[in-house]
């Protein structure tokens, strides 16, 4: 804020209301390229060659309007984010104890939603479809986990895990969220195949809603 020191100390000058003389500790312990404007005009002042009216005014003038510039706008130092530690049980472990809060705690981490587990090879999408648990399947899926993927143990999408324990309201956020209907697992069969095996009559109907078709359907469609 020198500078609007400055400039009031320049406009008591130029009306005479204090000498130059009297001011000169003051103006010499600034800095700045205002305080170097201030500086000439009292060496000017001191010196054995008077300075002129004129010329004095010429300099208390650059003064007041290089004084009448804007500041300079202190930038806001950010400070570093912290980025959230993982907590010590593994994802696969959570979503299997639907423990939506520890999941939630490895989402803000950044654990890999798709990161298959060390035993099966089968991503946490799979076990929140398996264990029925909405919320956890509805974050996972927010956070990009894969609906196609397949597990390892039988080539099974989410899907075939939601129709295995015949959880409806799984069954369509899945299918709302790209799941393919039709997927086929390692031997070919269809979610649908899985459904009327299981005598899941109404599994069975909202999976042909959403063009759920048997793998013996599909092989007539493609002679």
């Amino acid at each position: 804020m020198d500078h609007l020191l400055l400039t009031t100390i320049a406009a008591v000058l130029l009306v005479g209301l204090i000498s130059i003389q009297s001011i000169q500790p003051l103006i010499l312990s600034m800095t700045g390229f205002h305080a170097k404007l201030l500086v000439c005009l009292v060496s000017a002042g001191n010196s054995e060659r008077k300075i002129n009216m004129k010329t004095l005014t010429t300099i208390i003038t650059v003064v007041l309007l290089v004084g009448c510039g804007t500041t300079q706008t202190q930038k806001t130092v950010e400070p570093p984010s912290v980025k959230a530690e993982a907590p010590d049980i593994s994802i696969h472990e959570t979503v299997m104890l639907e423990n939506v809060e520890v999941v939630k705690k490895h989402l803000a981490a950044g654990t890999d939603v798709n990161a298959r587990g060390e035993d099966v090879g089968t991503p946490p999408l799979h076990i929140a479809a398996l264990v029925g648990s909405n919320e956890i399947v509805e974050l996972l899926i927010t956070k990009g986990a894969d609906v196609n993927a397949k597990e390892e143990e039988e080539g099974w999408t989410p899907l075939f895990a939601a129709v295995g324990e015949g959880y409806k309201k799984i069954i369509e956020l899945l299918i709302a969220n790209g799941a393919d209907v039709n997927a086929k697992d390692d031997v070919g069969d269809t979610p649908l195949d899985m459904a009327i095996g299981l005598e899941q009559q109404e599994t069975a109907d909202l999976l042909r809603k959403h063009g759920g078709k048997t793998s013996e359907e599909l092989r007539a469609e493609e002679k």
